[in-house]
């Protein structure tokens, strides 16, 4: 895995990183220190594979790639606020729609909304990867 440092795409700005890899066809975690590298800004992330040996039949699957804070350093998004809703509308007897409202939290990077079953599982009915802005606004299809 490489971070790209500088402000073009050139070679001379990525640093590439080992990841360990599975050899048996197993899904499996990697996790890269990036600590040295505390403090700069990455404007690319590339992989590379290589092999020793040729290799005529092969696949690359990644299922989750994420750059986080180590959980000791790892700072709590303040709680959401402002929370509200309108205008649910019940569509039919399966689906539901209601206008969601809330306060932008400073520190959070997504926002989800998730479904509390009777079981205790919470799937996520609803994600948003970008920052938002003062207050937000979605309209969410909701299954009953």
């Amino acid at each position: 895995m490489g971070l790209c440092f500088g402000d073009t795409y050139d070679d001379a700005n990525f640093k590439f990183y080992d990841v360990e890899t599975s050899v048996n066809g197993e899904w499996t975690t990697a996790t890269v220190d990036l600590g040295a590298d505390a403090g700069k800004t990455a404007i690319a992330i590339s992989m590379k594979f290589a092999s020793e040996e040729g290799v005529s039949d092969y696949s690359m699957n990644i299922g989750r790639f994420a750059i986080t804070t180590a959980a000791a350093d790892a700072v709590a998004p303040e709680k959401v606020s402002g929370m509200t809703y309108d205008e649910v509308i019940y569509r039919n007897d399966t689906t539901a729609e209601a206008r969601v409202y809330w306060d932008k939290s400073d520190d959070a990077a997504m926002y989800q909304i998730r479904r509390i079953h009777p079981d205790g599982t919470t799937p996520i009915i609803w994600e948003n990867l970008r920052r938002m802005e003062t207050r937000t606004v979605s309209t969410l299809r909701l299954p009953r």
